[in-house]
């Protein structure tokens, strides 16, 4: 081999190596602020859940009806929102959350009373809202996740304590008791599977933002800070891309913001979502609300990349969304 392809060989393998180092190091790429299809409108924070190779999103309509639409791996919507049977009625956001081959979704009601309904793979939901067991009261928006053999779900009670029931694989609830940690809230809870644990965290009544975990054997820890020094006044929302536990707020400034958790336990600090994209949607990138997320693998063979889709009702009641190709990096 010649001096000279060596020495070509040898500088395409080193621009390769520097090409990799600087894309490794960069920002994250979100792909701009599109409006959801569909025209529907909505004043209150948006759901999200993983499931059936889709990610399903909800809203509760000016209307106080509740409505759904999905979206698959190659960015194909529904044709429109669909309201769930039942003629449940809410003014708040819902959750959503699967479980045993199910999706289930929850909504507060009008009565304070806390409702559940479920659709199987075939998009077919209950016929009728079941209220959760347990005689629980609440004005906020709930939250569920599913942990192994048990669907977790959390309420802000009246009295601003944070509460949990759990239903099992039979369709077995138990009773409402107190979230472990004397933490208080007058905010909707999220919650997000990660690392062998249940993450739940909450916007405290000083603004900061906080967390706790519960293990599959109902082990509880204790609530810490979310480092960063991020305030908001708002509900979070949690969602896992590539092995990251991702965590977001909407700001006092009405932007969006996340942070990430790894497993061995390390923080980042607290950078906007889709920054610079606003401009590529009238009210999107904007939000007086919480906001949504949820990650699904691109490729329905396999793990070849997450996508991490983030929701948000603008200021404008139109519905938005930005997502983050090949999931979060660190």
């Amino acid at each position: 081999m010649g001096f000279e392809l060596r020495k070509a060989i040898f500088f395409t393998i080193f621009f390769i190596f520097i090409i990799g180092i600087v894309h490794s190091e960069s920002e994250p790429v979100w792909i701009f602020w599109k409006e959801l299809p569909g025209n529907g409108f909505t004043d209150k924070a948006m759901a999200s859940e993983a499931f059936n190779r889709q990610i399903y999103v909800f809203h509760s309509g000016q209307d106080s009806r509740m409505y759904y639409n999905s979206v698959d791996y190659n960015e194909n919507w529904g044709p429109k929102w669909e309201e769930i049977p039942g003629n449940g009625f809410t003014d708040v956001a819902m959750a959503a959350a699967s479980f045993g081959g199910n999706l289930y979704a929850f909504h507060s009601g009008q009565d304070k009373r806390m409702y559940y309904s479920a659709m199987d793979r075939g998009e077919n939901w209950d016929s009728s809202w079941h209220e959760i067991p347990g005689n629980g009261f609440t004005d906020h928006a709930l939250t569920a996740a599913d942990i192994g053999s048990n669907l977790y779900v959390f309420h802000a009670g009246q009295n601003e304590l944070m509460y949990y029931n759990t239903m099992d694989e039979n369709g077995n609830w138990g009773s409402w008791s107190e979230v472990p940690g004397d933490g208080l809230t007058n905010q909707a809870l999220a919650t997000v599977w990660a690392f062998n644990k249940l993450y739940i965290f909450h916007t405290g009544q000083d603004s900061l933002m906080y967390y706790n975990t519960v293990d599959a054997y109902g082990n509880w820890g204790s609530w810490m800070e979310v480092p960063g020094d991020g305030l908001t006044d708002k509900p979070m929302a949690a969602a896992i891309s590539n092995g990251m536990l991702c965590v977001f707020h909407t700001g006092q400034d009405a932007h969006m913001y996340y942070n990430t958790l790894d497993r061995n336990g390390n923080w980042g600090s607290w950078r906007e979502v889709c920054k610079g994209s606003r401009t590529n949607a009238p009210g999107g990138g904007l939000t007086n609300v919480a906001m949504a997320a949820a990650s699904f693998h691109l490729s329905p063979e396999g793990p070849y990349g997450e996508e991490l889709h983030v929701f948000h009702s603008g200021q404008d009641a139109h519905m938005y969304y930005c997502v983050l190709s090949n999931g979060l990096q660190r």
